[in-house]
């Protein structure tokens, strides 16, 4: 049965209705109360719908309160005092005052914006706080007064602008790459910048930055480009100390050699093969000796040019070289090799000679076998006679055989055949060899008994010479003893002299 609870340990009553109806009127007074707080909150907010709240600024100026048309027209009027913060290139600052332009503010188109940006149900937090807005006003000024004033700033003389510089590549002393970052210019478009001036005070604004239109370096530091490259570069130059052994001389590669071999086309960096080539066409121009003249010091210590003729010496491989030099740059090798040759002498020192090797003087018609430095045989010769086809050529020419017992020329084509223990050619059918028919060697016998080109040597002395020179040895001739007829055909003299 329901009724009303009864505290515990008291007997149960009935509320009175005197107390019932006095309970109905305090709820209903509650009720009241908070249906009129409510009322009224709603009330202002309906209010501060169409007012700024307390505490709200535009532009600076107060407008607690205000509608927006009130606003609006409490922005306008002159405005007292302006000054335009104009930043140009490399962040330089100007300023245009607003005296003598006479600007009146016509407009504020922002400021309902501004209104609907407030939240007039939360009335009571917006109250509390400061609302500070910024708005564009429509502001009408001298546009004479302020030509005149836009003609003062230095950032727009054009006399006085200059253009930036890209950022860019540079080779150090080293032959390292750099990359030299950009620098500022101060080249604006005057036109556009003073059209931004015009709209910053037709707005009112305080500040201006002309920066989007300030000509802007088109390549940084940080360009993808320039940093492959550069990178490109010093990758190639890892191979600095790449060192050769050309024609008996080290050469080594620094970076600066490096560098000078590396070509850039703007978009990658490779090893230049024409450098190379050059590089190594100057290598064979300055060591080459195979059928090039050099000097050469004589038994005697004077100095002969040595006549571009034979097959001895250095003739580097030009066409290996190149590419051995740019697969190694390329890979930054810096080891030490050795070059590939056409024509390789058999030492690396004095023109490939090194100590060993046969120097005749047909002037003085004399032979020195040089072995290790020393001399070993020290003896006469008698050399080609000096008629065309038979005389002995000069140059530098090596070994190519060491025979015993040959029969030299043919009786019935050559009209001569003769026997030698010893032979030892070095240019075609000339060569050293033993001539036991000879009595005497030395002096004037080659003018009127030398042999078809070959060099006599006493028979007692060639087993010696034999003995101490070995197949590609050279054998260098000089000493031009003959005038220029012996090398114009004259069949008169073919038959002067029957030696080998």
């Amino acid at each position: 049965m329901r009724g009303t609870a009864t505290p515990k340990g008291q007997p149960n009553r009935r509320m009175s209705k005197e107390e019932r109806l006095a309970t109905v009127r305090k709820q209903r007074a509650v009720i009241g109360a908070a249906a009129a707080v409510v009322i009224l909150y709603l009330a202002v907010a309906a209010y501060y719908a169409g007012h700024f709240l307390p505490k709200t600024e535009i532009n600076g100026v107060q407008v607690d309160r205000m509608t927006a048309a009130e606003a609006e027209k409490a922005l306008q009027g002159a405005i007292e005092p302006y000054t335009l913060t104009v930043k140009g290139p490399l962040d330089k600052t100007e300023q245009i005052s607003g005296e003598g332009l006479d600007m009146q503010v016509t407009g504020a188109p922002g400021v309902k914006t501004c209104l609907k940006k407030q939240n007039a149900l939360l009335w009571i937090a917006g109250a509390m706080r400061k609302s500070a807005y910024t708005v564009d006003l429509t502001v009408a000024c001298n546009e004479e007064a302020l030509a005149q004033r836009m003609s003062g700033l230095a950032m727009l003389d054009e006399e006085a602008m200059y253009e930036p510089v890209n950022a860019k590549l540079n080779i150090r002393s080293d032959g390292t790459c750099e990359i030299v970052p950009e620098k500022e210019g101060t080249e604006l478009n005057r036109e556009e910048a003073e059209k931004a001036i015009r709209a910053a005070v037709g707005a009112g604004h305080k500040s201006l930055d002309l920066d989007p239109y300030i000509t802007k370096p088109e390549k940084r530091a940080g360009d993808e480009n320039l940093v492959s490259r550069a990178e490109a570069w010093n990758g190639y130059l890892k191979a600095a100390g790449l060192t050769y052994r050309v024609c008996g001389h080290d050469i080594t590669l620094d970076g600066k050699r490096i560098a000078s071999l590396l070509e850039d086309d703007g978009e990658t960096v490779s090893v230049s093969r024409s450098q190379v080539a050059n590089m190594v066409a100057a290598w064979k121009d300055q060591y080459d000796t195979y059928s090039r003249s050099f000097e050469l010091t004589t038994y005697e210590g004077l100095t002969e040019t040595i006549d571009p003729n034979g097959d001895y010496g250095y003739e580097l491989n030009d066409e290996e070289a190149l590419e051995d030099i740019i697969s190694r740059i390329s890979k930054g090798d810096n080891g030490s090799y050795e070059l590939t040759y056409w024509h390789k002498p058999m030492f690396d020192t004095n023109n490939g000679l090194g100590g060993t090797y046969v120097e005749i003087d047909l002037r003085q018609q004399h032979m020195w076998v040089w072995k290790d430095g020393d001399v070993v045989v020290d003896t006469d010769i008698v050399s080609g006679l000096p008629v065309w086809g038979r005389v002995t050529y000069m140059g530098c020419f090596a070994v190519k055989k060491k025979e015993n017992d040959v029969t030299l020329g043919d009786i019935e084509v050559e009209g001569y055949s003769t026997v030698v223990k010893y032979w030892l050619p070095f240019n075609g059918g000339e060569g050293l060899h033993d001539a036991e028919w000879r009595e005497s060697f030395g002096g004037d016998i080659w003018k009127y008994a030398g042999s078809h080109g070959c060099i006599n040597v006493p028979a007692d002395v060639m087993p010696l010479v034999f003995e101490n020179v070995e197949i590609g040895e050279a054998v260098v001739i000089y000493g031009d003893p003959y005038d220029e007829s012996v090398y114009v055909r004259d069949s008169s003299s073919d038959s002067s002299g029957s030696d080998t």
